[in-house]
């Protein structure tokens, strides 16, 4: 598939798709500081939207972070049910991945009472912590982290069981910390800074409108050879997908946004090698 055919099916995809409640598309965004410390998730969503001439209105809440939080906060239940969202982002405590039992009862109750508002429920997968350096293993001949592959996994998990589509940020920040170590992408040992913010938020960015973040604005004041680093990262995290029957999930979409899983994936190991196929083939394509 040509660079040509993939931007033709993403005009389409958004004209007919994004748009559920009028010429506005809502996003929700519920987080913390990982979505707004330093630099804001739904800032960026916002600018990097009015640059490509979308009109968005993108709302946070960061009560708590963990999804227990989220679900006993009364203010932040009635936002999801009051507004009709086109999507609401469900962005959790990186760490709470360690606790998969408690991890997955919170998502499974968040995203259905996304659902039952009407909405589109996007799980936002986390970047690890400075702390997670990438290790390369020989037997398998790739890197590996220890949390970030965690985190990974624990999202996808959940996604293939409910069906929900996620943002690929973890992935996108991964795939800078293995290939491009020299660029510090932390502000403390936790929360990005400008560098870490701008690739997940045009990793956001993209896994939303399905739109290439190549040539979009220069936040940060970041140089010419690191944006272009990170735009091309965020936009291959998005491409992942791309191994699926249909190529692109925006070209025969069950849900129009993001990136939409099969029901089934067998485990982590056959996944991240579809992974490798799907880079090869982007490399090829583009």
């Amino acid at each position: 598939m040509t660079k040509i055919s993939i931007t033709l099916l993403l005009m389409f995809s958004i004209q007919v798709f994004a748009y559920r409640t009028g010429d506005t598309l809502k996003v929700f965004f519920l987080g913390n500081s990982v979505t707004n410390s330093g630099t804001s998730r739904v800032d960026e969503f916002r600018k990097f939207s009015a640059a490509k001439g979308l009109k968005v209105r993108a709302v946070l809440s960061e009560y708590g972070g963990w999804w227990a939080d989220h679900l006993a906060n009364p203010r932040t239940m009635a936002a999801i049910k009051d507004t009709l969202w086109d999507y609401v982002v469900l962005q959790g405590q990186s760490n709470s991945t360690s606790d998969t039992g408690s991890f997955n009862k919170g998502a499974r109750a968040l995203i259905d009472s996304v659902r039952a508002a009407g909405a589109i429920p996007l799980l936002y997968i986390t970047h690890s912590y400075q702390s997670d350096p990438p290790v390369y293993d020989t037997a398998l001949s790739s890197w590996k982290f220890t949390m970030q592959d965690r985190i990974n996994k624990v999202y996808l998990d959940v996604a293939t069981e409910k069906e929900c589509d996620v943002l690929p940020v973890g992935f996108a920040h991964g795939e800078i910390r293995r290939y491009h170590p020299e660029y510090l992408l932390y502000n403390d040992y936790v929360h990005s800074n400008p560098t870490g913010g701008y690739i997940h938020g045009a990793a956001v960015f993209s896994a939303i409108t399905g739109m290439n973040p190549i040539g979009l604005p220069n936040l940060y004041n970041l140089d010419t050879v690191t944006l272009r680093a990170l735009q091309c990262a965020a936009w291959k995290a998005c491409l992942l997908d791309t191994l699926k029957p249909f190529i692109l999930p925006w070209v025969k979409p069950v849900r129009p946004v993001g990136l939409h899983f099969p029901k089934k994936i067998d485990t982590m190991e056959c996944y991240l090698s579809r992974i490798q196929t799907v880079s090869a083939k982007f490399a090829n394509d583009s």
